[in-house]
């Protein structure tokens, strides 16, 4: 394998290897490093769906319903609120303060699973 390098090296033609390590290295530098990244893009219009959701669920519901309303709901809304404005405001920094704004990501995460943690035990309160 080495004897192969050696010719490739010689022969002027590009090293893929090489690039793809350095493609690799500039993929992980930085606040992408972890797939913390790519969560964020993906959770960030989920939880804004999900947010919007609760908002027309909230509006539909009367208000004498809405009183009976279980307050799981409201700790729900109010963690996928907490969700968003963890993704949205590390989107926002991340050019500025990189390294806060994967802390913020890495929280969103924590709230991303805390939300999924509130929704399923919902249907075990009745």
């Amino acid at each position: 394998m080495d004897r192969i390098r050696g010719l490739l090296a010689k022969s002027g033609l590009p090293n893929v290897e090489a690039r793809a390590q350095e493609e690799n290295d500039r993929n992980n530098n930085g606040v992408g490093s972890g797939g913390t990244d790519e969560w964020g893009n993906i959770m960030l219009p989920i939880v804004f769906r999900a947010a919007i959701g609760l908002a027309v669920l909230s509006g539909q519901v009367h208000q004498q319903a809405q009183a009976r309303l279980h307050p799981i709901f409201h700790w729900l809304s109010l963690v996928l609120l907490l969700t968003f404005a963890c993704f949205f405001t590390s989107k926002l920094i991340v050019s500025k303060f990189p390294i806060e704004a994967q802390v913020l990501e890495r929280v969103g995460l924590f709230f991303t699973v805390m939300a999924f943690a509130i929704a399923t035990s919902i249907i075990f309160l009745s």
